[in-house]
């Protein structure tokens, strides 16, 4: 999928916001305890099963739920390796990236223009990089992943991306010199 060149909604001194298409995959399995060993092989790192975990590298892996992870990457490129690792359980793969879009939120104010429309404490102490969770903005369900302490990344169906885009591009204003 080609990718577009992130447009930014917002720029100001303590606050960004902009927009890019993301390279995203799904994994479901069904007993994925018994494969741990497997896709920890498979893709050279500790496969977790921490809920709301990001681990790994080429691709990063998010933990969604029991038995599903978000991977950042086509499900092409994984296609192989989640195979192997998987062949004798009941396990599907799906590339979403033409599903979603991703927003980075990023500066001093992040976190207040985020604390607008979600409930989700996003304190660096209670919700750190490697870390993510599914949750709401402006009504809209997405995943959130905390990149540095002050720098979000927002994940969200697009077919709800207008909403979102309107909704960040208002909840900045006040923000505005």
């Amino acid at each position: 999928m080609a990718k577009d060149t992130p447009s930014c909604l917002v720029s100001l001194p303590d606050l960004t916001v902009t927009e890019s298409s993301v390279t995203l995959s799904v994994l479901r399995i069904r007993s994925p305890e018994s494969v741990l060993q497997e896709l920890s092989s498979a893709f050279g790192v500790a496969w977790a099963m921490t809920p709301n975990h990001v681990f790994g590298d080429a691709p990063e892996i998010a933990w969604l739920a029991p038995g599903e992870w978000a991977l950042f990457a086509e499900a092409d490129a994984l296609r192989s390796r989640i195979e192997t690792a998987c062949a004798h359980l009941t396990h599907h793969l799906v590339d979403v990236s033409a599903g979603r879009r991703r927003w980075r939120v990023g500066g001093a104010l992040a976190r207040d223009l985020l604390a607008k429309g979600c409930s989700l404490d996003t304190d660096p102490r209670v919700f750190a990089p490697c870390q993510c969770a599914q949750t709401l903005l402006a009504h809209v369900r997405i995943l959130l992943i905390p990149r540095s302490a002050s720098d979000f990344d927002v994940i969200a169906d697009v077919s709800l991306a207008g909403h979102l885009r309107a909704w960040l591009a208002d909840a900045a204003l006040e923000y505005q010199p």
